[in-house]
């Protein structure tokens, strides 16, 4: 009995001189003191037994661990941070003061402490910064309660960061309602479109309100059709004109009134990249994924000599195959032409009809024999068109 009370005297004796020495570096203004001081701290907290969790220890260490790093330069501020950050013995107090500052120190702590809890990260959401709330949309395994409030607030540069943390735990009916936000935030509609937890029904509700590249996008990861999904955008159109989604009306292959200066940029600038070498037929595509139609028809028309009606005719037709010959003509690669066609059908309405590329005219439509052949049978597809 005498030897368990000496150990125990022998542990409150360390216990009380530690502190006697924490407490004495702290009043100390010398830098050694400084970092002795640290290595003290870190000696108590990481010692055996609970003496750096005792109610009296905490308060004394979230005081002195607090004017510490708020007396030393930025950087060091930073690492000392770092150090005793994933430590669990480190005051809550000091913790809750630590992630409402500086922007810099706010987001170390909110992203690694153990010690924050939900309801802190909730008055982190309440109270804080804009970069504050990023901060939490950014920590990792965030609860289903933090992110419903994050929802809630609908703020779109919060809401873009919780959608591109994989491992915030959002729940099948919130992951709904931020589709449905994206009608009128914008900012949140790529990170949706590559979700996870899109599926392909909820794909064919965003493909309504986002723009043609996200479309193109979507028709490749769900296999949409791209007619059943522009008949589709129709409806929506015609329904729901006041929702303020952005470009529910595709681009057409002839610029109406207002489009006439847009016009007339694009066909100087064809001009341009024409007359310094530059117009090659990797424009094509590039115009495409940018969900430019009127680009990629005004760049195929100065590589084939094409006319604009001819090539607004192909853009229209009941089967891929004269819109294929006329970009085969002008040197686009023979893999690329069926990706070509979807992009096209994706940005023009579901036009060219019809499935996929007549395979015999991708086998002849290759070389510079093939480019003459397309450019051939382009144009005598056209003339007999026009003559019946």
């Amino acid at each position: 009995m005498a030897g368990r009370t000496g150990s125990v005297d022998r542990k409150s004796s360390q216990s009380t001189s530690s502190l006697d020495k924490i407490q004495s570096l702290a009043r100390s203004q010398s830098p050694e003191d400084k970092t002795n001081l640290m290595a003290a701290i870190v000696e108590l907290g990481n010692g055996r037994g609970d003496e750096a969790m005792q109610p009296a220890v905490q308060v004394l260490l979230a005081t002195v661990m607090s004017n510490l790093i708020s007396e030393a330069e930025h950087e060091t501020r930073i690492e000392m941070v770092r150090k005793f950050l994933p430590a669990a013995w480190v005051p809550p107090r000091l913790i809750g003061l630590l992630s409402i500052g500086e922007i810099d120190i706010a987001r170390l702590v909110i992203a690694n402490s153990p010690v924050l809890q939900d309801s802190s990260l909730i008055d982190l959401l309440s109270h804080g910064s804009v970069q504050h709330q990023i901060a939490v949309a950014d920590r990792n395994n965030i609860s289903e309660i933090v992110v419903d409030k994050i929802v809630e607030a609908s703020n779109p540069d919060v809401l873009v960061s919780l959608l591109n943390n994989n491992t915030a735990n959002i729940k099948e009916e919130k992951f709904v309602e931020l589709v449905n936000k994206s009608r009128t935030i914008s900012e949140i509609r790529y990170p949706l479109a590559n979700h996870d937890l899109l599926n392909e029904d909820l794909s064919k509700f965003l493909y309504n309100w986002v723009n043609q590249k996200i479309r193109f996008n979507l028709i490749k990861r769900f296999n949409l059709d791209v007619y059943e999904m522009n008949e589709a955008l129709k409806d929506y159109s015609s329904q729901d004109s006041g929702a303020g989604a952005p470009g529910h009306a595709s681009q057409t292959l002839t610029p109406g009134p207002r489009e006439e200066e847009q016009a007339l940029r694009v066909r100087q600038l064809i001009a341009k990249l024409d007359r310094s070498g530059q117009l090659t037929p990797a424009n094509l595509l590039r115009a495409l994924q940018e969900g430019k139609i009127l680009l990629f028809t005004s760049i195929l028309s100065g590589l084939g000599r094409f006319s604009p009606e001819d090539l607004k005719f192909a853009m229209n037709a009941k089967s891929p195959d004269l819109l294929a010959l006329a970009c085969a003509a002008v040197g686009a690669e023979k893999d690329s032409l069926p990706l070509m066609i979807d992009m096209v059908r994706s940005l023009n309405e579901g036009s060219p009809r019809g499935g996929g590329i007549t395979s015999s005219l991708l086998t002849m439509a290759t070389g510079d024999v093939g480019r003459r052949f397309a450019a051939s049978e382009f144009n005598k597809s056209v003339k007999r068109a026009h003559s019946n």
